[in-house]
């Protein structure tokens, strides 16, 4: 519907939101629908003066309503996760959309706290914005909660590997690639990262394979 007819669904978002002003769901779908929107304008190749203009003032609909959101069920995972979802687009153009993304997020571990994707995802930010040993130790949690999960392991070898410790990389991977779906694009990518640091430094590779479980 947002798709083929933006403004009728956002109007439908609007009534529905006014007829259920304690809803949490509408706003936090207003939220996305102005992210999307902002994202838009944001990405044109040749954005002009108005379209920069029309931008900022998405961005701004968008964070309130995500706000909104959290306010009206601070007790949701949900609403945090959206509002973090929400700054972390808006890193680079939004002045401490960073500091806020992981405040938020946070925010959702702390009411999730045995939610591993919660970890990973918070984890995987951390990474982006330059701190890999935070990452490391979010998303060795999310191991710890999920042992049998392929992901975390595949992004601990990804985040090892930038460390240039091809070993430990290397450990991740291979513990995470007995756990990932023989039929599925992340196997093949596990088998990728693999082949590609055994090529660098085959010993690593050797020394990986007498360490049955990542440390």
């Amino acid at each position: 519907m947002i798709g083929t007819n933006p403004v009728g669904a956002y109007q439908k978002e609007i009534n529905a939101a006014k007829l259920d002003p304690y809803n949490s769901s509408y706003p936090m779908l207003l939220s996305q629908f102005f992210k999307n929107a902002a994202l838009s304008l944001l990405n044109k190749k040749e954005a002009t003066t108005e379209d920069k203009k029309n931008a900022s003032e998405y961005m701004q609909r968008s964070i309130d309503f995500g706000k909104q959101a959290a306010t009206l069920n601070p007790y949701s995972v949900l609403v945090w996760e959206n509002l973090a979802d929400i700054y972390q687009s808006f890193i680079g153009v939004a002045e401490g959309a960073s500091n806020f993304a992981v405040s938020h997020l946070a925010q959702a571990v702390a009411l999730d706290p045995t939610n591993p994707e919660l970890r990973l995802k918070l984890g995987i930010l951390f990474f982006n914005l330059g701190d890999s040993d935070q990452a490391i130790k979010l998303l060795s949690q999310s191991i710890e909660l999920k042992q049998n999960w392929d992901i975390p392991y595949y992004n601990m070898g990804l985040i090892y590997r930038t460390r240039n410790d091809n070993t430990r990389a290397l450990q991740y991977l291979k513990a995470g690639l007995k756990f990932a779906d023989p039929s599925s694009d992340n196997y093949y990518k596990f088998q990728q990262e693999i082949t590609a640091i055994e090529k660098l430094s085959p010993k690593s590779g050797d020394d990986a394979t007498s360490s049955a479980t990542p440390k």
